[in-house]
């Protein structure tokens, strides 16, 4: 026989609204009617137990640490805060906002407005500043404004960090109102100090883990670790945490007498059905509940007459109850000890209980994590957006970079660029068919695969059971990253992934600006946040596949200058060897006994761009390039060079000192030379012949045969 066991309870037959609170509410207009229906029903009778009227309770608090120091603040600030800039990785966004604060500055100290004008262009003249790509949304505002950085490195090294020691050097447009400007520049200097990092350092939070792909930190109370291996960047919690065991509790604090009150909710109805109750009680509002109200509605009502709230200030820490004692009606006294010194070292979870591994002794047994109370945080759109996935079919991860930042800080979406400057159907592998000129079939040719998105990165997987980041061969992605590249996942020799840190669902990291407001004021960071990927990912690479021919990739890094130097100015060397040019990914190179000199201005070919300005003075000086991979012979050449004296010669080969493949016929014009390799193509150059010469240069180009499709 099988024992069946439930509770009755009734079900209401109404079918609106109204119906169903007229039948909870029980109005009635005699209330002592109440009276007689209690003592029918023996609400009147005592029993033999008494009711809490004093709870005396002591309760120690280990304060809380990050690193030894003390947290005074939201825990999010202090862990996931990106450091300081390095120097040489401001973009031009903020290096404009940064010299638009010091004019502000100084316009606010009442400086007359056309001498903070003449200030202005005095200090752009000595250091002005550039943005890095061609066409970029802040290039008129950063022409009318000096650099900074530059500024702030010249400053600096006067009056110090703080700009409270030295002399500050001349201050040019500032005429006779230097006195009134020096204490704003000083003030801005070591405004400007903390927001800039060293020459080459990590844009990553010192608590960041790269492998992991989250935060990975801990705080201290006490003789107790709170460790947080695995932070996703959101909302810092006591269940972020796990506890160590403690073998002596923190001294308790004097005990308090507290009066406990039965556990109500706003609205609550009387617990006790013939009670009469005030205008407090509200019923609609239970009308309708989500599950979690729902849940404490019913606990409330079920279980109110059982459990009692004794109200106690603690601060911010690890806080655990050292003893409570209660005093009943009759006078009787009972010690409480904590559940989860009961049930021992194996207690089961609870809500808001942080437990340790089971240890025979353990101090901090029920204790209750509090952490700095803070609003949430307002939280920008993401500077930066990467996708991890996998790819069972390849036996690959991938870094899917959807959203980065160029050089001149403005967001880059990274598949619609693609789309834009992709010279392949790289979906499908085929491309567009096409009458020769003779009106013939166009020529099939097979390729061993087709190219990879530029924003796809591989992770293959290594040793140690990680996936590292692969290098992509040239020649397999037809559009160049260059001046676009992410820094979440860095772009480095030895960048790796744990296996772990990506699961079949994929993972996706965004790098976000916050802002929260604290009792000690506005903080302002830039974090990271981890969310679930969109499942497995595939590169849609195809092999083996038959199409037309193409032209190859330009296998020249930065071929139209399109990624400038901001703060090279004039680029020049002197003698033999070579030198950085004024725009990234080339050299200058001189000859004994000469001088050569680049100069990087807007382009006067096309539209938009950068040409770089090359002056000579003596033959085989020049610019070029070395290749990331050597060229077989047969590749194609081309420059556009417009020569304003002397000639100008194309050399592609093993060194810059070789026979140029072509050579200018005129001055006074842009002229396209083009040429075939006779040998292999380690580098390529533009040089004087015969002489010194001055000339511009707009684009390098290198490819493979273009009638032997790569692969």
């Amino acid at each position: 026989m099988t024992a069946v066991t439930g509770a009755l309870r009734p079900t209401s037959t109404a079918v609106a609204d109204g119906d169903r609170l007229a039948a909870v509410a029980a109005p009635v207009r005699d209330p002592l009617w109440f009276v007689s229906r209690q003592l029918q029903t023996q609400g009147f009778l005592a029993d033999d137990g008494g009711s809490p009227v004093a709870v005396s309770v002591a309760v120690t608090t280990a304060p809380l640490a990050l690193d030894g120091r003390p947290l005074t603040g939201p825990v999010a600030p202090a862990v996931e805060a990106e450091p300081a800039v390095p120097r040489d990785r401001v973009d031009t966004a903020t290096r404009v906002r940064w010299a638009t604060e010091l004019f502000r500055r100084v316009a606010d100290a009442g400086v007359p407005a056309a001498t903070v004008a003449a200030l202005r262009s005095g200090l752009a003249g000595a250091s002005p500043l550039r943005t890095v790509l061609a066409g970029s949304s802040v290039a008129p505002v950063a022409g009318l404004l000096p650099d900074p950085v530059a500024l702030w490195t010249t400053w600096s090294a006067a009056v110090g960090a703080d700009g409270s020691t030295g002399t500050l050097p001349a201050l040019p447009g500032s005429g006779s109102s230097r006195a009134a400007i020096e204490p704003v520049v000083r003030a801005w200097v070591a405004w400007l100090s903390p927001r800039l990092g060293p020459v080459g350092g990590s844009r990553a939070p010192a608590r960041w883990s790269g492998r992991g792909v989250g935060y990975a930190f801990g705080l201290t109370a006490g003789q107790v670790s709170l460790s947080a291996p695995d932070h996703d960047g959101g909302t810092v919690e006591w269940h972020t945490f796990d506890r160590s065991a403690a073998t002596t509790a923190p001294a308790a604090a004097a005990p308090v007498t507290v009066r406990p009150s039965p556990v109500r909710y706003a609205g609550m109805p009387e617990r006790g059905f013939w009670t009469m109750e005030d205008g407090a009680v509200d019923l609609g509002a239970l009308a309708t509940q989500d599950p979690a109200r729902a849940l404490l509605v019913a606990f409330a009502n079920g279980y109110a007459n059982d459990w009692f709230v004794v109200p106690v200030d603690l601060p911010d820490g690890l806080s655990a109850v050292a003893s409570l004692q209660v005093t009943d009606t009759f006078g009787t006294v009972t010690t409480v000890a904590a559940a989860a010194a009961l049930d021992g070292p194996h207690a089961r979870f609870r809500l808001w209980e942080l437990t340790a591994p089971p240890t025979a002794n353990d101090a901090a047994v029920g204790a209750r994590l509090l952490l700095p109370a803070a609003a949430p945080p307002l939280e920008g759109p993401a500077r930066e957006d990467v996708l991890l996935g996998r790819d069972e079919m390849a036996n690959l991860g991938w870094l899917v970079e959807l959203t980065t930042t160029d050089e001149d800080g403005a967001p880059v979406d990274r598949y619609r660029r693609w789309l834009t400057l992709r010279t392949d159907d790289a979906a499908t592998g085929a491309t567009r068919p096409g009458p020769t000129a003779g009106g013939a079939a166009a020529t099939r040719y097979y390729r061993l695969g087709t190219t990879l998105a530029d924003f796809w990165y591989p992770l293959r997987a290594q040793q140690d059971g990680s996936l590292g980041l692969a290098t992509v061969p040239a020649g397999a992605t037809d559009v160049t990253d260059l001046g676009v590249v992410g820094s979440l996942v860095p772009h480095a020799a030895g960048t790796a992934v744990d296996d772990d840190a990506i699961p079949r669902t994929g993972a996706r990291v965004m790098r976000v600006d916050r802002v929260a407001y604290t009792a000690a004021g506005r903080r302002v960071w830039s974090a990271r946040r981890r969310a679930p990927g969109t499942g497995e990912a595939s590169s849609g690479l195809r092999f083996d596949t038959v199409g037309e021919g193409r032209p190859t990739q330009n296998v020249v890094q930065n071929p139209g200058l399109t990624v400038a130097d901001r703060t090279a100015g004039t680029r020049a060397l002197v003698g033999a060897g070579r030198a950085a040019a004024a725009v990234v990914g080339w050299e200058v190179v001189g000859a004994k006994g000469g001088r050569a000199t680049s100069v990087v201005e807007p382009a006067t070919r096309t539209r938009d761009g950068w040409q770089l300005h090359v002056t000579a003075s003596v033959a085989r000086s020049g610019v070029a390039q070395r290749l990331a991979e050597s060229v077989p012979a047969g590749a194609e050449l081309s420059a556009w060079v417009y020569v304003l004296r002397g000639q100008v010669g194309l050399v592609g080969g093993r060194s810059v000192a070789g026979r140029p493949a072509a050579q200018s016929s005129g001055t006074g014009r842009w002229e396209h030379l083009t040429a075939r390799a006779s040998g292999a193509v380690g580098q390529v150059a533009l040089v004087a012949e015969g002489g010194g010469a001055e000339f511009l240069v707009d684009r390098l180009t290198v490819r493979l045969d273009a009638q032997r499709p790569a692969g």
